[in-house]
């Protein structure tokens, strides 16, 4: 093909554009590829010098009739852009044209121009407009204008039945964000994991007061991918979430309490302890509220009023117990020391709970510190020879010799008592999983009082690569925890092993029966609800592996 003599070239462009011929013009632009960089560049350099009064028209013309030139010409974008811009009333003009085939350069050049002109045409134009790509253009620019007028247009598009315009639709609303625009995001929330999850985003995203509250309102979605994402925002925004998150806590349901826990704990904000104290100053019903709150407080540095971890110690649920004592581990300074070996001396009973609760929950720095008691001492030899697990036995045999008691480590060690269960199981294969590592300690103690021969799992993740090459017999499995939840943990096993070949047992706080029911039909084999009882765990694995 002939190289085209660049001078000629561009004086012929010059001239067509100087008469305002489109026709011609479009004829000349389909060679502009033809020419070399310097051509291209040159003729580019010469038609933005042009002063034209028609300019603005003539290249809206020449864009609206024959939009394949903004493809085959690319440096045209920059010159019909000047030129636009330059006449803003042509631009408007051009939103209200029927004969342009394409509008989407004229709405996006709007939106870069920020044209508050634009809304009414624009909207008219989501009204009676069917083709998806100006919609979703129109839609983007008004989100980009905060055209709150808009609001009530944009949502209709939330149930199109096309996935683009949704889509265009959330995050169009996402960027106008009034009251309105949250609101209508958060009705839409609920039947698509996808979409649902960008709304969160856009919540996450604006932190207005309105969106803080809607995240917060999800922790107690139906949906677990639901809460389980709201939560991890509010993790993400962090201390700016603590006061709406403070407030949840004087409500009275347990499952928002709970969550919201969570959520503190992992955030770490001390303006937290306070409030997390009253709370459990109240005694709340729910034991699993109770446990969440000294889960809070054992993440968190209580520098005054640590003694008061201490009644939880006594907690009639093993579980709340156990993590109270993990609270004191984390927090353990003299003025616990000196109160708990007074509790101690004074009566026996209360020493052997003391001394199971923190072997159970591993909690290594009071161990080592009230192990110099000796009515604590004593009890605590008795219980790793005879009733511990026997890693957790060796865990505290470490600890002991690494600290000097070498000849109390030889006493459990030479000890000839056998622990009270029988092991009659051992040949069942049990995976624990759980993000809670005290949860993970719960199991631990029950399946190795049973005998049972088990794996503990704190990322789901772990878990699931596992099993391709290793199969349990049967997997206990919590509901909620990031990133991978308990449902989509079943999900993703019951592609390869259904129900009879793979029991799956689902521990939860939630207590709803339609929820239930819902879990069951997703591959659950039974759901158990915290706080559960050693037996009645117990009996519930035996039923599933007989």
């Amino acid at each position: 093909m002939p190289k085209i003599d660049n001078g000629e070239y561009i004086e012929e462009l010059l001239q067509c554009f100087k008469k305002l011929d489109p026709v011609k013009t479009r004829i000349i632009l389909q060679e502009f590829p033809r020419l070399d960089d310097d051509g291209q560049r040159r003729a580019v350099f010469e038609l933005s010098r042009v002063a034209h009064e028609e300019a603005g028209a003539f290249f809206a013309d020449l864009i609206g009739y024959s939009p394949q030139l903004l493809d085959s010409v690319e440096p045209l974008k920059r010159v019909a852009k000047q030129k636009l811009a330059d006449n803003p009333e042509v631009l408007l003009a051009t939103l209200t044209n029927d004969k342009y085939r394409e509008k989407t350069f004229f709405i996006e050049l709007c939106g870069e121009l920020m044209l508050d002109e634009a809304i009414d045409p624009l909207i008219n134009l989501l009204r009676n407009n069917g083709i998806i790509a100006i919609q979703k253009s129109a839609m983007k620019v008004l989100g980009e204008l905060f055209a709150i007028d808009a609001v009530s247009e944009i949502a209709d598009f939330l149930y199109a039945g096309n996935r683009e315009l949704i889509v265009a639709a959330v995050e169009a609303l996402g960027a106008i964000g009034n009251t309105n625009a949250i609101q209508k995001l958060a009705e839409r929330m609920g039947s698509d994991t996808g979409i649902d999850v960008l709304i969160l985003n856009l919540f996450a995203s604006s932190q207005n007061k309105l969106a803080l509250q809607k995240l917060n309102d999800t922790m107690l979605s139906h949906h677990a991918y639901l809460r389980n994402y709201a939560k991890s925002k509010l993790i993400e925004i962090g201390p700016k979430a603590v006061p709406i998150l403070l407030e949840n806590l004087k409500q009275s349901d347990p499952d928002l309490q709970i969550h919201t826990l969570n959520v503190l704990g992992s955030i770490g904000d001390e303006s937290a302890i306070l409030p997390v104290r009253r709370l459990l100053k109240d005694m709340p019903e729910n034991p699993n509220v109770r446990f969440a709150a000294y889960e809070v407080l054992g993440q968190l540095p209580i520098i005054k009023g640590a003694m008061s971890l201490v009644a939880g110690l006594q907690d009639p649920v093993e579980h709340v117990s156990l993590m109270a004592a993990k609270a004191i581990n984390n927090n353990f300074n003299e003025i616990l020391e000196t109160g708990l070996n007074n509790l101690i001396s004074q009566d026996d009973v209360l020493a052997a709970r003391f001394v199971e609760v923190f072997i159970v929950s591993e909690s290594t720095n009071v161990f080592l510190s009230l192990f110099k008691n000796p009515v604590f001492r004593n009890l605590a030899i008795e219980y790793l020879s005879t009733k511990a697990p026997v890693d957790t036995r060796a865990v505290f045999v470490e600890l002991l010799k690494d600290n000097g008691y070498i000849s109390d480590v030889q006493t459990i060690s030479q000890s000839t008592m056998q622990p009270e269960h029988a092991v009659t199981n051992e040949t069942k294969k049990i995976w624990a999983i759980d993000d809670s590592r005290m949860m993970l300690a719960i199991y631990k103690n029950v399946l190795a009082t049973e005998g049972y021969n088990f794996q503990l799992f704190e990322f789901p993740e772990t878990a699931l690569e596992e099993i391709a090459s290793d199969k349990p017999d049967l997997i206990i499995t919590d509901l909620n925890m990031p990133n991978v939840s308990g449902l989509e943990l079943t999900h993703r096993i019951r592609k390869v092993y259904n129900k009879e070949q793979l029991p799956i047992l689902l521990i939860t706080t939630q207590s709803s029966t339609s929820t239930e029911q819902e879990y069951l039909r997703e591959g659950i084999n039974e759901m158990i609800y915290k706080p559960f009882e050693k037996e009645d765990l117990k009996q519930r694995l035996a039923l599933h592996l007989m």
